[in-house]
């Protein structure tokens, strides 16, 4: 009984929802352009104009910038559990910071 009445309901759900995708592809589909084949490139890889020893540059700074902003992030995380603890009056030995 309450099986059935789900898959009516998903159905109709679907039903709805299938009316409205098709006219959004619709749309989608007029307000498409044909990219050529240098903005296919620009969008899979964007450095590809550069020389191989820039893009490697541009790629190692990226990376430690992203690496930097990971241990800055943790550092902060690890800076206000000691600062919680200092505001409780509950400096321990051993903060918890290292678990």
């Amino acid at each position: 009984g309450d099986n059935n009445n789900n898959n009516d309901n998903n159905r109709k759900r679907k039903g709805g929802r299938d009316g409205d995708n098709d006219n959004d592809a619709r749309k989608r589909a007029a307000a498409m352009k044909v990219l050529t084949p240098d903005e296919v490139r620009d969008a899979i890889t964007p450095l590809w104009r550069l020389p191989y020893e820039e893009q490697l540059k541009v790629k190692t700074r990226e990376m430690i910038h992203k690496c930097s902003m990971k241990i800055i992030k943790e550092i902060k995380g690890k800076f206000r559990i000691l600062e919680q603890e200092a505001r409780r009056g509950q400096r321990a030995k051993c903060p918890k910071i290292y678990e």
